[in-house]
């Protein structure tokens, strides 16, 4: 009889620890580890963002601005222009994933192109 008791409240207590496993703990940590890989992600993208940004604005400032200045015609019309071949520039050079996971999770990929662009100017100035 004694050995029927421990054997049902071993069984019954099984059941419980599994229903709060199963209920509980793992929707848990199934949460926490898309909120780590969705994480992970928008890091990868930022750093492929931040890598293309940085290499595009070095590479046209080089290049097609330092010229424009010495001709004297730097103005805003070409400003506008070198910064659409800036943003043109970094979304060809991004990766397949950042590009997927942008456009997936950013309402405006040109406009926030075009915001990581004009800080990098931003801070390049303030150097």
């Amino acid at each position: 009889m004694q050995d029927q008791i421990i054997s049902n409240f071993i069984e019954i207590a099984v059941v419980a620890i599994t229903a709060i496993i199963t209920g509980v703990i793992l929707p848990l940590i199934s949460s926490w580890l898309k909120s780590k890989v969705n994480n992970q992600k928008w890091a990868n993208a930022i750093d492929d963002v931040t890598v293309q940004v940085s290499n595009s604005v070095d590479y046209l400032e080089q290049t097609l601005v330092k010229q424009l200045k010495e001709d004297g015609k730097w103005n805003t019309d070409t400003q506008k222009e070198v910064l659409d071949e800036a943003v043109t520039a970094v979304m060809n050079n991004l990766s397949a994933d950042t590009l997927k996971y942008l456009q997936e999770n950013v309402s405006d990929m040109t406009a926030y192109i075009t915001q990581c662009i004009e800080s990098k100017i931003l801070n390049s100035k303030d150097e």
